[in-house]
């Protein structure tokens, strides 16, 4: 029988007469790195996952930072299945494990005392329909302007996030701006299965992400579900807009954007730059 625990507990094996007492000593493993591998018309490998959900023989040991070693305590071989584990709509209170990313499992057999280390490299489902994905590298479909301004428009950066990138500059004479994809999505499941959108983004401002839905007999309907903190590293977002769908019932969308300057900020032009955007569903 293999039994586990976690690294804050202490165990003691007792015997049957209750008169000896040792110390278990368990195993370590260490997950210093993961990655994701991509094929054909998936996009990036870039990722942010932050952490890896960890069960040991179908039973949870815990979600573990990338980057940590944990303990495991096994008499005999066993089996970890990794699940990669996101910050859901860039929130630290919100880890999730990823849905369009397979598990890795690992057999191991238990070297007490010493640590095994994997490096986990996930791939997506089978399932997964890119329903968007846009790397900027040979095209630019986010050129629907809603911003009313000829001034402001994404433009593509050569020395972006990841090569390429979609870039946009506000100042005082022009604050805004407001862009759709220029396609209407269709397809997309309104029945609460799982759909995300990918994205990496550096900005100078706040940056607004959402929908843009369209239906029979009513007008687009624009729904901003998050306000992304400025930042002037590039950060990987998981959206889900799984439960905006659901709630909304309507027949196609468009990703949107909205940025505005900010004018406490000091920066007489700021900046604002997109790359690896997908749009993901089951």
């Amino acid at each position: 029988m293999i039994r586990w625990i976690l690294a804050s507990l202490m165990l003691l094996l007792i015997s049957g007469c209750k008169k000896d007492e040792q110390a278990i000593v368990p195993s370590f493993v260490s997950i210093p790195e993961v990655g994701v591998e991509v094929s054909a018309n998936q996009g990036t490998s870039r990722h942010g996952i932050s952490e890896v959900w960890v069960y040991a023989d179908s039973s949870l040991l815990g979600a573990f930072a990338v980057g940590a070693t944990f303990p495991v305590i096994a008499s005999e071989a066993f089996t970890l299945d990794l699940f990669a584990g996101i910050r859901e709509n860039g929130q630290a209170l919100a880890p999730r494990t990823y849905p369009f990313l397979n598990p890795v499992q690992v057999n191991l057999l238990p070297k007490i005392g010493e640590t095994q280390t994997l490096r986990p490299s996930f791939t997506y489902h089978p399932r997964t329909t890119f329903k968007l994905n846009e790397d900027f590298e040979r095209s630019q479909i986010f050129d629907e302007d809603l911003d009313q301004d000829e001034a402001t428009f994404l433009f593509i950066r050569e020395d972006g996030i990841e090569g390429r990138s979609a870039s946009a500059v506000l100042t005082p004479e022009h604050p805004t701006l407001e862009v759709a994809s220029n396609q209407i999505l269709r397809d997309i499941p309104t029945t609460g299965q799982s759909t995300y959108l990918e994205m990496e983004y550096r900005s100078d401002v706040p940056l607004q992400v959402g929908l843009r839905g369209h239906g029979p007999g009513i007008g687009p309907a624009k729904n901003y579900k998050l306000v992304l903190f400025p930042t002037d590293i590039a950060t990987k977002i998981y959206v889900n807009f799984s439960p905006d769908l659901q709630a909304s019932q309507l027949l196609g969308y468009q990703v949107i954007f909205l940025a505005t300057f900010e004018v406490d900020f000091g920066i007489l032009e700021q900046r604002i730059d997109l790359d690896n955007i997908k749009l993901l569903h089951f």
